[in-house]
């Protein structure tokens, strides 16, 4: 069994509004350790951060704090364009078929 950690999220925090009066955030000092062929779910009620942490990954969004690793190795910056998802192999492109009834 391979225990490689592919991608570490360190203490990673995103506000929205940031540095005004309707500052909230989003994610709080989230640690997260992928290691290499995991199969991660994410579950939480409406609104607690799953999509916005997903976007994080992908690069979609900016993060306001927080460091990153890739395969043990920490990122000067976050990557930008197509995000740490595509670093590390991660698909964009998710099914989901409902139960049967």
């Amino acid at each position: 069994m391979n225990n490689q950690v592919i991608l570490e999220l360190k203490n990673v925090s995103v506000y929205a509004n940031r540095h005004t009066s309707e500052e909230i955030q989003i994610l709080k000092n989230i640690n997260l350790k992928v290691y290499q062929n995991d199969f991660i779910t994410l579950l939480g009620s409406n609104g607690a951060g799953k999509s916005t942490l997903f976007n994080v990954i992908a690069g979609n969004l900016a993060v306001d704090e927080g460091r990153f690793c890739l395969r043990e190795k920490t990122l000067p910056t976050f990557p930008k364009k197509n995000g740490l998802a595509t670093l590390v192999g991660f698909s964009k492109t998710l099914s989901w078929e409902p139960p049967p009834a």
